[in-house]
Formats: structure tokens, C-alpha cells, sequence
């Protein structure tokens, strides 16, 4: 655990949204569109600080991932 935290710290690598026990951030970029995609495993909603267009259900992402909810926000 201390060898990764070293590294991760020397690579300069930050949590999307760091204290989120049990909810997943995968970010994927072409190298001008930025993907957030937020996997909420808990049994509870949670708000993600991020703008963007909510891809499946193609509106505004209000900021919400409802329980086991899934979003790709496009950013």
C-alpha cells in the first residue's frame, strides 16, 4: 500500500472525486472529447460534481447516479 501510494503521489495521478467508497469513475478521452463514467455500486444515490450531457438518457446529467445506477457524461 505504501509503494502505491508513492507512486500514484510521483506520477501526480488525482481521484476524479476522491472520498467516494463504492462508487466507480472511469474517464476516456479521442484526445478532444472528454467520457465520464460514473458506476454507483451503493445502495444509495450519490452526487457527482460534474457538468456535461448524460448520454443514456440524453439530456442535462443533473448530478444525481441513483443506487447500482450507471452515467456516461459526456463532458
Amino acid at each position: 500500500a505504501a509503494l502505491t501510494a508513492r507512486v500514484v503521489a510521483e506520477a501526480g495521478v488525482t481521484p476524479l472525486a476522491p472520498g467516494r467508497p463504492g462508487v466507480e469513475f472511469t474517464e476516456r478521452t479521442d484526445g478532444t472529447r472528454r467520457w465520464l463514467f460514473v458506476v454507483n455500486h451503493t445502495d444509495d444515490a450519490v452526487a457527482v460534481p460534474v457538468e456535461g450531457h448524460e448520454l443514456l438518457a440524453d439530456a442535462a446529467f443533473t448530478g444525481h447516479v441513483p443506487a447500482r445506477g450507471v452515467a456516461v457524461v459526456r463532458r
